[in-house]
């Protein structure tokens, strides 16, 4: 018989950082005694940022000691085998009230021969953007990597980086290798392989709190831009209408994220696989093929087990819905 395992919430990492700003603690109803809250990291398997279970009989357990104890149940056969006791992903809200560096993350390929884990893909969802609020994801055209060398050295990079206007629902697609950055004003979810290697290109002359300016990594960089933009950067074209009905947004080999719109109620078959439920707006109850129940409000994050099959939500409620395929 399967593991008759609960939803699993997570206490919230809230990181303050040079560009954060103050809508996470409100997205989240909740307070906060932190300035310039940048990021809230939802579920993370990060060394020294390992999160940790909030409420229930496990409370105080964390995610890496969930995996130990309930191995298969908890992520499935496949995730248990390719990651072991590593939480394949880190799921995080992010508040931009200034502009993020322009940067890029390695693929796996080259994130081993750096002695790191693995690689580190990404998307954004966004949830709210200020008028005037934009992101930069891809590159106009192919450039060559001596026109890289000289635009670095210049300080106009931004001029070979394609720039894009955000709206609340907006979807980008950011495989490894792809130049980005998320301008002030915006509000995001983000869903990402499980890393924090980045590789900073520019960084706007800011300073950090000493006065100095923040250390650029211009030759992993280069190795790790896909110089042939092999990838649109454009926001996702999606059915924005469809309600009760998962709708596919972006799929690929290290993660699977779909959105739901949820009017009084909503079932599905869950994969065999961990599933997270990511609540951008409104309220929903979970329930569970075991009867067991969790309310989801938004900026809330609920990690389902791979051992349940069955979830119904009930509420009125836009969520994301994350898994491994």
């Amino acid at each position: 018989m399967a593991a008759k395992l609960k939803p699993y919430k997570f206490t919230p990492i809230l990181k303050p950082v040079l560009w954060g700003g103050e809508k996470i603690a409100a997205l989240k109803g909740i307070e906060c005694s932190m300035n310039n809250v940048g990021e809230s990291w939802e579920i993370s398997s990060i060394e020294d940022n390992v999160s940790v279970v909030a409420t229930g009989d496990e409370a105080g357990t964390s995610l890496e000691e969930l995996i130990a104890r309930h191995g298969e149940a908890l992520v499935g056969a496949k995730v248990l085998a390719q990651h072991g006791t590593q939480f394949p992903l880190l799921v995080k809200f992010i508040d931009a009230a200034g502009d993020l560096s322009v940067q890029v993350h390695p693929t796996d390929e080259m994130a081993l021969l750096h002695d790191e884990p693995n690689g580190k893909s990404e998307m954004w969802y966004v949830i709210e953007a200020e008028e005037g609020a934009s992101v930069i994801n891809g590159l106009k055209q192919s450039i060559l990597p001596i026109t890289f060398d000289e635009s670095v050295e210049s300080g106009n990079i931004t001029e070979h980086t394609a720039q894009f206007a955000t709206h609340a629902g907006d979807v980008f697609s950011l495989p490894a290798g792809q130049i980005h950055s998320i301008g002030a004003g915006n509000l995001i979810a983000e869903v990402q392989q499980a890393s924090v290697t980045t590789y900073r290109i520019y960084d706007w002359d800011r300073t950090d709190a000493n006065g100095k300016p923040r250390t650029l990594h211009t030759r992993l960089a280069r190795e790790a831009i896909d110089f042939d933009r092999k990838h649109d950067g454009a926001p996702i074209d999606y059915d924005r209408h469809t309600i009760n009905e998962l709708v596919p947004l972006v799929r690929n080999e290290h993660f699977t994220v779909s959105r739901v719109v949820v009017d009084d109620r909503f079932g599905m078959t869950l994969p065999q696989s961990f599933v997270i439920f990511m609540c951008m707006s409104g309220e929903a109850s979970l329930t569970d093929n075991w009867g067991n129940i969790v309310t989801l409000h938004q900026g809330e994050t609920v990690l389902v087990p791979a051992s349940t099959r069955q979830a119904s939500l009930h509420g009125d409620a836009t969520l994301l819905v994350v898994w491994v395929d």
